[in-house]
């Protein structure tokens, strides 16, 4: 039977890819989005694991809706599978996960061509990869809060 387990390592796999790229290519934007969707639905699969307590279960929502980084994420997710971001909107309506040449003092090692956060007038809001990470840790410190992330049944 899955677990929740199971979306973590798979979240975690994608942000692994982000991290390793060698160049920002469709490819790497492609992983991007994957790794925000995937992100994104961690929630929904510890929402659903009966193995898990409800409070928890319930917090991992309220964590959402409440930390900026996972509700770019959220928006970013939900943006990418309808296409426009409608509906209930965390951050701001229209956000992108844009491409091309960027002028940002973020650059890192994609150069000027790594995929951003913008806003639907074209205002950088901040570097994927910044955001992505941010995603990882506030799960991880979670997760960690409630000893999910130690060895034992269910969590590896």
């Amino acid at each position: 039977m899955p677990c929740w387990r199971e979306q973590y390592d798979r979240m975690k796999r994608w942000h692994a890819r982000i991290e390793n790229a060698a160049v920002a290519d469709a490819q790497h934007v492609d992983n991007v989005h994957a790794f925000f969707i995937c992100c994104f639905h961690l929630k929904d699969w510890l929402k659903a694991d009966p193995s898990i307590d409800a409070v928890v279960r319930k917090r991992a929502e309220d964590l959402v809706n409440a930390n900026v980084f996972l509700k770019l994420c959220a928006d970013l997710a939900n943006g990418s599978k309808h296409m426009v971001l409608g509906g209930f909107v965390r951050v701001a309506p229209g956000l992108v996960l844009a491409s091309g040449p960027q002028v940002s003092t973020y650059s890192r090692k994609y150069g000027d061509s790594f995929p951003t956060i913008d806003t639907a007038d074209g205002r950088v809001l901040f570097p994927a990869f910044l955001v992505a990470g941010k995603c990882v840790d506030v799960w991880d410190e979670f997760l960690g809060r409630y000893g999910m992330l130690a060895p034992g049944p269910g969590n590896g």
